[in-house]
Order: C-alpha cells, then sequence, then structure tokens
C-alpha cells in the first residue's frame, strides 16, 4: 500500500472492496493547476503492469492502492502505462486502437529499398522518429584502418526540418533512402569494415510492407 500513500500523504482506507479511498497525488494537484499549458495535463508511467492483479494484494488492502501512484480525487486511481510506443503516440499523434498501432507497426516496421545490387529492408523505426520530432539524423562511422587505429566519421544526413511539408511517409522514405545510398558507398569503399548484424536481405522481404 506504499504506492497509495507515496504522492498522496495518507494511509489508504482498508477495504478489499470497490470503496477505496486514499488522497489526491500532489501530481494531480499540480496538474490542476498548471496542466491546461501543455497537450496533456499528466502522463503516468510505468514499468510493470500491475493491472492484472484484484482482490487484495496486501492483506486487507484493495490491489487498487498497487496499481498505480497517482490518484485524481481520493476515489479515482489512474491508470499507469508501460508500453512506451504508446507514450510516443499520444504524445506525437497516430493514436488509435491496439489492433491500429499493431497494423501500423507491421506496416512501419521496414522499406524495401536497393542496395547493393538487390533489394534489402531497412528498419524505418529512426527515420519515422526524425520526421516526427522534426530533428536532424547525423551518419556516424567507425573505420578500422588496422594496427589499432580507427578512423571516426560524423557527417550530416537530415538537416533539421528538410522534410517539411512533404508528409510523414514521403519525408521517411527519402531520408531512409538517403542513408542506404551512403551506407552503400561506405561498404563499397570500405567493405572489410562491415560487420552486417541486421537481416537486410530476407526472403520473405514483402511480408514486412
Amino acid at each position: 500500500i506504499s504506492a497509495s500513500g507515496w504522492l498522496t500523504g495518507v494511509y489508504p482506507k482498508r477495504t478489499e472492496a470497490e470503496d477505496i479511498h486514499a488522497g489526491t497525488s500532489i501530481d494531480q494537484i499540480v496538474a490542476a493547476q498548471i496542466g491546461q499549458e501543455t497537450l496533456f495535463p499528466s502522463i503516468e508511467l510505468a514499468t510493470t503492469d500491475f493491472t492484472g492483479y484484484i482482490g487484495a494484494c496486501t492483506s486487507g488492502f484493495s490491489c487498487a492502492y498497487t496499481n498505480t501512484i497517482s490518484w485524481s480525487s481520493p476515489t479515482t486511481p489512474l491508470p499507469m502505462e508501460i508500453n512506451p510506443r504508446t507514450v510516443f503516440e499520444r504524445l506525437f499523434g497516430q493514436a488509435g486502437t491496439a489492433a491500429s498501432r499493431a497494423t501500423r507497426t507491421r506496416q512501419e516496421k521496414s522499406i524495401p529499398l536497393p542496395f547493393l545490387g538487390s533489394t534489402a529492408l531497412f528498419p524505418a523505426g529512426p527515420m519515422l522518429l526524425a520526421a516526427l520530432t522534426c530533428r536532424p539524423v547525423v551518419l556516424f562511422f567507425g573505420l578500422y584502418l588496422g594496427k589499432g587505429h580507427y578512423l571516426v566519421r560524423f557527417e550530416p544526413l537530415v538537416g533539421r526540418g528538410e522534410f517539411d511539408g512533404c508528409g510523414r511517409d514521403t519525408a521517411v522514405k527519402a531520408m531512409l533512402s538517403r542513408y542506404a545510398a551512403r551506407l552503400e558507398a561506405q561498404c563499397r569503399r570500405t567493405p572489410y569494415n562491415w560487420y552486417n548484424f541486421y537481416d537486410f536481405w530476407h526472403d520473405a522481404w514483402h511480408s514486412a510492407v
């Protein structure tokens, strides 16, 4: 029951039924005062999902006292979100049902692009993040020169806001195409420096798009 008292400062009502009672948590008191200045008054996050627990989690105390640390009122505990993608979509758009998010995950997972004479899959996630946040992208190479020496190179790949107004899908594919071209050029220049951990040439590439 310590979770229910951490931000409320009160000892919760002893009950295993639905008549729970704690207190309004300090984060919600602050949110009520300044939350109107942001997209969401507050966002409740957690690393572990306790919502599957029902009844009493501590002798004589409802599991509702364990499931969250945020209370909008003494009788209203707020659910905690543990999925980073769901949080990202709430903040930057592309909300929807669990089914629609799963569909987008499959569609946005990889994009097929020409690479070293064939068609290869490139993960779209990093460029999608850059497009949604309008951030620049910097390409990094670490090249082994032999005898314990390395050449570290950073080069700009996408400028801030370079693809504004192009539409998300168009921007992501354009950025990823530029990355694939630079990677291919570097691989051809220094082929023995590339150790591939990613299955670019999976036979079922068409199933990912």
